[in-house]
């Protein structure tokens, strides 16, 4: 006789959840939901949806997002891995973050016994300022991708409100950081909708906006509306005649090039080589003053690496050492 309730789900996170946030500071939850019950989550008819909701210390509900629906059907005794994510919070206070789930028009599960679960969250008020990241994309493992990381991990941890507005996010970054970021794209900040204009009033009220610029993406021409003070952040541009003409990702190198006039917005620029401050002096739209050379740094706790692997280690007598892996190439402009 099968002993199992019809209703069952158990709760993991992937990662520990903080015990406060400042007001509206995103939230990005990985979480394992294992089907304990006899009843299949469906996502068609009658669907099993995913509830978040923000309860003040009396238990009334005070915030809930949009319920969240599962990517695929998880049968009975089945596992499903999510990612919930959370933009806006309550006002400062004490608050339990709840997360259940429901069958479309059927029953609650807590109705059926299955308690929710909850996480008690202290809202602070913000007394940072905003900040605003751009970037055409955010890969890991890239040396743009992993620098722009390093700017909003350096940047939350200072106490400031990060925001990357890129075009695309690798889900191989940490969520830790990857919470900081957003999809979007110009028309989405330029003439935002309900979903994307939080995002556009944050790049409205920063303090400073960091344009990121190594090669040229739509995202970029915001330069052109920001009120803030701006920071052209200059990786330098493969030069096309060392590309090669007719070669694949020729013409992107020849825009980028083109649209590097774009420093002519911004008040100040940093570049991570004096041939690539250089360049930007050379376009004749920003004095040389305003311009300054920033070495990249070396990143240890970035969160993209795995385990060391021990049979390297002992083969090159590097147990316990600290290693430093430069890999470089050959280019003029990177000099």
């Amino acid at each position: 006789m099968n002993t199992l309730p019809l209703y069952g789900v158990e709760y993991i996170l992937l990662e520990p959840i903080p015990d406060s946030l400042w007001q509206d500071e995103p939230l990005l939850i990985g979480l394992q939901l294992r089907n304990t019950g006899l009843t299949p989550w469906l996502i068609s008819g009658y669907p099993v949806l995913v509830v978040v909701r923000w309860l003040d210390p009396q238990g009334v509900i005070v915030n809930e997002t949009p319920w969240h629906p599962l990517p695929y059907p998880v049968p009975a005794g089945e596992s499903i891995t999510i990612e919930l994510r959370i933009d806006q919070t309550p006002p400062p206070g004490e608050y339990v973050l709840t997360i259940e789930l429901v069958e479309h028009q059927v029953a609650w599960f807590r109705d059926k016994g299955v308690q929710p679960f909850s996480h008690s969250i202290r809202i602070e008020p913000p007394c940072k300022p905003r900040i605003t990241i751009i970037n055409g994309n955010c890969i890991a493992n890239d040396a743009v991708g992993t620098h722009v990381a390093a700017q909003i991990q350096a940047l939350a941890e200072a106490g400031f409100r990060p925001l990357l507005l890129t075009e695309f996010v690798d889900e191989r970054i940490p969520r830790a950081l990857r919470r900081f970021m957003v999809t979007v794209n110009l028309e989405h900040i330029l003439h935002p909708n309900a979903q994307t204009r939080r995002f556009a009033e944050h790049l409205h009220y920063s303090a400073v906006v960091i344009v990121n610029y190594s090669s040229y993406y739509k995202l970029a021409e915001l330069i052109r509306h920001v009120q803030a003070p701006v920071l052209f952040d200059y990786h330098g541009i493969t030069p096309p005649a060392i590309w090669g003409i007719g070669q694949p990702g020729y013409e992107d190198l020849v825009l980028g090039v083109a649209h590097r006039n774009l420093v002519q917005f911004a008040d100040y620029a940093v570049a991570h080589s004096q041939y690539m401050v250089d360049e930007l002096i050379a376009t004749d739209l920003i004095a040389a003053s305003r311009v300054s050379v920033q070495p990249y740094p070396a990143l240890h706790n970035i969160g993209y690496g795995g385990e060391p692997n021990r049979q390297l280690q002992e083969q090159y007598g590097l147990v316990g050492k600290r290693v430093l892996l430069y890999v470089g190439r050959m280019a003029r402009n990177k000099r």
